[in-house]
């Protein structure tokens, strides 16, 4: 899967700060399948994933069991993490244990903390610190999100290095949701510099490349929802197509 393509933040819309609604519980269950070429060579990879989310009026919790299958090797994660907001700040976390994998990181965390400019405007920075079988990543992040109603954009840079040897990652990012109907969601995203597949694929030095995805989520009666995700990405005898599509549903029905 294109993990990189997935840089929307961790933390939640601030609009959402302070909200009396109830505490709310839901499934989501994601497949997806990439077409794969590596220099000559074609190949699929393919994922599934089982997510828990709990929405509360300041905070979430979720916890994930994810697979994924390249060729011969099959590799799973649990994911866990959560966020917390306060009147001006906003922090998050994410643990990622997957044993002894072989491609998907064998322990990685993630952190994040924002600070709210103003009431729709967040600055937030970030770092990633991940254990592979035979190598590390360590990379950080900045960005701005700015929020309008329903509607989300988030503008930021990424960096660090990843692989044995060591390779550098360097790239800008740009994202944003919106309401595109009375029972649609609509988002785009956009990635591009040095490595931008270096976190995922830390064997690769991939050079300059970029990635570019869009979503659409079509909101279903009683709080569920389909979503249907497509990615594109291209780099240096690199190159991946991705579609993925995911069930969500609302464990309290409204």
């Amino acid at each position: 899967m294109l993990c990189m393509l997935l840089l929307a933040c961790a933390c939640p819309g601030v609009a959402s700060a302070g909200d009396s609604s109830p505490p709310s519980d839901q499934l989501t269950l994601s497949l997806d399948t990439s077409a794969v070429r590596i220099r000559a060579r074609d190949m699929q990879w393919n994922g599934q994933r089982l997510q828990w989310d709990r929405r509360l009026a300041d905070a979430g919790l979720f916890a994930a069991i994810e697979a994924q299958q390249r060729e011969n090797d099959s590799d799973a994660l649990l994911d866990l993490g959560g966020h917390r907001m306060w009147a001006h700040w906003i922090a998050s976390g994410q643990v990622r244990l997957g044993g002894d994998n072989a491609f998907l990181p064998r322990r990685a965390i993630d952190l994040a903390l924002g600070y709210r400019l103003r009431p729709d405007v967040v600055l937030q920075i970030g770092t990633t610190q991940a254990r592979h079988a035979d190598s590390n990543a360590h990379l950080a992040s900045a960005s701005l999100l700015l929020y309008r109603g329903d509607d989300e954009w988030e503008f930021g840079i990424r960096g660090g290095s990843a692989g044995n040897p060591s390779r550098r990652i360097s790239l800008g990012f740009a994202r944003g949701q919106w309401r595109c109907g009375a029972q649609w969601d609509c988002g785009a995203q956009v990635s591009a510099g040095r490595n931008v597949f270096g976190a995922d694929e830390l064997g690769l030095d991939t050079g300059d490349g970029w990635i570019a995805a869009a979503h659409a989520a079509y909101h279903l009666a009683r709080g569920n929802s389909l979503r249907l995700d497509v990615a594109v990405g291209r780099a240096n005898d690199f190159r991946q197509n991705t579609i993925a599509l995911s069930y969500r549903h609302d464990l309290v029905q409204h």
